[in-house]
């Protein structure tokens, strides 16, 4: 321990430590200010005549049409940063495209579940039937959408791309799970934004700390090493506990982050699929 406590008394290890951590500090706390579009989606393959060597006498039909197979693609896009997203922040050349990957077609194309009406979420199906565009006049913060389509790709996962205008790129978050999210409860947005507010400031204080006292306490910071080496035995493992546990929930608390869909949009998807079913028994 008193090697440890030793090698973080030289001055320059000091303030790089305290240099980086103020660094991160500042991207934890502002790198959230602006709008941010994650997504998640998943698929199923519902129908395919060509799996099964029973199926060659059988024909699929969906409407008047005759497909090899049907899949269900669900796709939700959300703004999990803390300003709203408009439709101006969305480049007209690089709009909010959904696309098959690889040959298919898209059959049905629906807006699933929308956090509120007022968004105006759209979908505008291209001519060749491959992609649609997801348009819609704003999402706030823990707002989104999720589209519903269904299409005949051998590869059910689809490719969504977009340009957004001085904001972070959409990032795709993962399979989406609409049967288990981590984070729970109304208080969902309130948690998460003031977890990493935490976090971020304690990365910050942290890294002056450091440079603080590398820089103008060298000889005090000597001395506190000494009486340290001697209590290091018995006490060390505290300072190792007392520095590491912070960092690691903090680093899991961003990771973990706003990478679900906010539970009311799942929520209301659930309510469309359970109205839908009680229609159709």
């Amino acid at each position: 321990m008193s090697a440890i406590l030793g090698f973080f008394n030289q001055g320059w290890v000091g303030v790089l430590v305290g240099t980086l951590g103020i660094a991160v500090a500042i991207y934890t706390i502002f790198r959230r200010t602006k709008g941010r579009l994650l997504y998640q989606q998943t698929s199923i393959r519902l129908l395919d005549a060509g799996r099964s060597s029973l199926l060659n006498n059988v024909s699929l039909l969906y409407g008047d049409k005759k497909v090899p197979r049907v899949s269900l693609t669900h796709v939700a896009i959300w703004n999990s940063g803390r300003s709203a997203v408009r439709s101006t922040d969305i480049s007209q050349h690089g709009p909010i495209k959904i696309e098959l990957n690889g040959d298919g077609e898209i059959l049905e194309a629906t807006v699933a579940a929308s956090s509120m009406p007022d968004n105006d979420p759209t979908l505008i199906i291209s001519d060749d039937g491959r992609s649609f565009l997801l348009n819609f006049s704003f999402l706030n913060p823990g707002q989104g959408v999720i589209t519903r389509a269904i299409h005949t790709a051998a590869k059910e996962n689809a490719l969504i791309s977009g340009t957004l205008i001085d904001l972070p790129r959409i990032e795709n978050a993962g399979p989406l799970g609409m049967g288990s999210l981590s984070i729970s409860g109304a208080n969902e947005t309130i948690l998460i934004t003031k977890g990493s507010t935490i976090v971020g400031v304690y990365l910050l204080f942290s890294g002056i700390i450091f440079i603080v006292l590398s820089t103008f306490f060298k000889e005090d910071m000597a001395a506190v090493d000494q009486k340290m080496s001697a209590l290091s035995q018995s006490y060390g493992w505290l300072v190792g506990i007392a520095l590491g546990i912070p960092m690691i929930l903090g680093s899991l608390l961003l990771l973990i982050s706003r990478r679900a869909p906010p539970n009311a949009l799942i929520a209301k998807l659930s309510s469309s699929a359970e109205a839908t079913g009680s229609k159709t028994t």
